[in-house]
């Protein structure tokens, strides 16, 4: 079942959820769109490395969009049966506080919070390069 989509930010006005919420050794923001040629094929890339990795309490993976609302990128990871976190950047503060500019891309933070891998765009490697990059991150 997907979490439900919900928007930056999230608590109060001076509160922003961040990776360094969290206890995560490795987190994957992935920038993506919910329309577009693109959108589906990110969708289940993302789905694949959340398979792969998402029981291990060390990782943590977050779906951003730049727009739609909550209810529309909801229903949206629904249709796609997507089961990790779908959040929403409307302003698109975070997307540029990671310097992303396009989507899709894809942002690996380690535990340190410091990016250790940034890829954009989409092939048929992308899944694969996120899990394997996150797998050397968890050791």
């Amino acid at each position: 079942m997907v979490n439900f989509a919900w928007e930056f930010p999230a608590a109060t006005p001076s509160h922003r959820p961040s990776p360094r919420d969290s206890r995560a050794r490795i987190t994957v923001l992935g920038f993506v769109s919910s329309t577009g040629p693109m959108a589906e094929k990110s969708a289940m890339a993302l789905q694949r490395v959340y398979d792969a990795l998402g029981s291990d309490e060390h990782f943590q993976l977050w779906a951003i969009y730049p727009t739609g609302n909550a209810a529309s990128v909801a229903a949206y990871g629904r249709g796609q049966a997507l089961t990790f976190p779908l959040l929403l950047d409307p302003d698109r503060r975070t997307a540029m506080a990671y310097g992303v500019y396009q989507t899709p891309t894809f942002v690996v933070i380690n535990r340190h919070h410091r990016v250790t891998a940034v890829y954009s765009g989409m092939d048929d490697k992308t899944a694969q390069r996120l899990i394997d990059t996150s797998k050397g991150e968890l050791k």
